[in-house]
């Protein structure tokens, strides 16, 4: 009975067919599939972005013009669920408390990426960042040092002759993608992490009493 009630708490934000098929293929599993992770930065024009952040924005009573990568999307739409909701799905995928807030941070991180802004520093080479509060505030909520996160933004990694590493200096254009992509990344990897969650929880007692190779599992994509 527990083992169904978790099911249904994790599967309610999932579409139709995605339950349907969780129904009646036994030892189904989650994976990513062909991922738009692109999506996180840069929807296409009059879409909308992941229906997460536009939950997000709901729940904090804001239209999300203030975050570039909901600047532009078209999101008209009623969502059937909402943030608690959602955070009470993470709590039966077995998050504790604090894993369910780190999760609400890292994806409140993301779209905050969106607003970090760099220039050109005069006579030097690479860029500067503008708003260093910004930064501030989304290396608290990744747990990283706010001048780890500073370097990670305006600048990359290379490896001299000599197999010493040091940083080269980016140029603003390449600071802006290496920020788009961190973003992509860093929702490509919460992704996969509640999926695995929610795989285990799935599985439920199953994956402890079926140790038979002759029950194959189904791959279920989310795109």
């Amino acid at each position: 009975k527990q083992w169904y009630q978790r099911r249904v708490a994790i599967t309610a934000g999932l579409s139709q067919k995605t339950r349907y098929y969780l129904d009646v293929i036994p030892f189904s599993l989650l994976y990513a599939g062909l991922l738009e992770k692109s999506r996180v930065t840069g929807p296409p024009p009059g879409e909308s972005n992941f229906h997460i952040f536009h939950l997000l924005m709901e729940h904090i009573g804001s239209d999300g013009k203030a975050y570039p990568y909901l600047k532009n999307t078209n999101h008209t739409f009623a969502l059937k669920v909402t943030l608690p909701s959602i955070q009470n799905s993470l709590v039966a995928l077995g998050l504790q408390e604090s894993e369910k807030d780190h999760v609400i941070n890292i994806l409140t991180a993301i779209l905050m990426l969106g607003q970090v802004k760099f220039r050109s520093v005069p006579g030097e080479e690479g860029v500067m960042v503008t708003n260093l509060e910004i930064v501030k505030v989304i290396a608290k909520m990744l747990g990283v040092k706010e001048s780890s996160m500073v370097d990670a933004l305006t600048s990359t990694p290379v490896v001299s002759g000599t197999r010493k590493v040091h940083m080269m200096p980016l140029t603003q254009e390449k600071a802006i993608a290496k920020r788009n992509t961190l973003a992509s990344y860093l929702y490509l990897r919460l992704f996969n992490v509640v999926l695995t969650s929610a795989n285990e929880s799935l599985a439920g007692e199953f994956a402890k009493k079926e140790k038979s190779t002759d029950c194959d599992s189904a791959l279920i994509p989310l795109l």
